[in-house]
């Protein structure tokens, strides 16, 4: 089951050489780049900064937020309580995209740089395709360093497993489901101010060998997330999940938002629908390993 734990950046080889005719550069530097012959690299830093962030919420997996694709079995899941945060809760997006645009080749009709479809170590397919945008946010075919200012990523991944999971009544074995879509604008490329903003949704499905199928969807909402190239982190923003869990009869809803505010230290709030539930707050080191730390999450009074 993927948890997103293998998020590196890709290492891919360049394809195809920078400047060409099919380069993010341009055709024969017909474009504003004043002499600059490594636009690739910027493009590069730039899609890599949406990994980062992706990243960065991936590590909140820990804490049962929306990184973590590891229901609990057997329970009510319209009376989980703090052992169980994570019952109704579904990964972002946080498949290990490209972030080589030499390797990406251009679509001239839908002004779109489409990238080879990858296999990452959790077999999950993976597409990705970015877009220049001007500050009109018109679509460019090319990156103009004085007038590109926006990149798009979209990316789309899908894997279907069976696989092995520790229940509270004893091994299981569950076949799943998952798709998922993510649309994010990096914006401020002109002025340095760099910001994420878009949308994305998730629906996966385990059918259970024992139990009831459970069907989980999240609308998901990348909101002002401020990154950098000097800062392997967000320093601002924030990435919201809203999670339904529908399980034979019962069902749930989770609102999970996970907020950056300067430091290496992110917060994940996830607020419980089922009534009688504290929300359930969690902070951790986004350059470390370490589990996050958590609190609330506990029923408030009788069930």
């Amino acid at each position: 089951m993927r948890i997103s734990t293998a998020l590196a950046l890709l290492a891919a080889t360049a394809a195809i050489a920078c400047g060409g005719a099919d380069s993010v550069t341009g055709n024969n530097n017909n474009n504003n780049n004043n002499g600059n012959t490594d636009v690739t690299t910027t493009v590069n830093e730039l899609l890599a900064e949406i990994n980062s962030s992706a990243n960065a919420v991936a590590k909140g997996s820990g804490a049962g937020g929306a990184a973590n694709l590891l229901p609990v079995r057997g329970l009510n899941l319209s009376a989980y309580s703090a052992s169980t945060p994570h019952l109704a809760t579904a990964g972002a997006l946080f498949d290990q995209a490209p972030d080589n645009a030499a390797v990406c080749i251009v679509d001239s009709t839908k002004v779109l740089w489409t990238c080879p479809t990858t296999v990452d170590p959790q077999s999950d397919t993976i597409t990705v395709a970015f877009q220049f945008l001007d500050t009109e946010n018109v679509p460019q075919l090319h990156f103009d360093t004085a007038t590109t200012a926006s990149i798009r990523r979209i990316t789309d991944s899908h894997y279907a497993k069976t696989t092995q999971v520790q229940t509270m009544a004893g091994p299981e074995q569950d076949f799943q489901v998952d798709t998922q879509h993510n649309d994010v604008v990096l914006s401020g490329i002109l002025t340095g101010n760099h910001q994420q903003n878009g949308t994305g949704h998730i629906i996966h499905t385990i059918y259970r060998s024992a139990t009831d199928t459970a069907f989980i969807t999240a609308p998901t909402t990348t909101s002002g997330i401020l990154t950098s190239s000097k800062v392997p982190y967000p320093v601002g923003g924030s990435y919201t999940a809203v999670v339904h869990t529908i399980e034979g009869k019962s069902n749930s809803t989770t609102t999970q938002v996970t907020s950056f505010d300067g430091t290496k230290t992110a917060k994940l709030v996830i607020t419980f629908a089922s009534p009688g539930v504290t929300p359930r707050t969690c902070t951790y080191d986004m350059t470390a390993t370490t589990p996050p730390t958590c609190t609330g999450g506990t029923p408030s009074g009788p069930p």
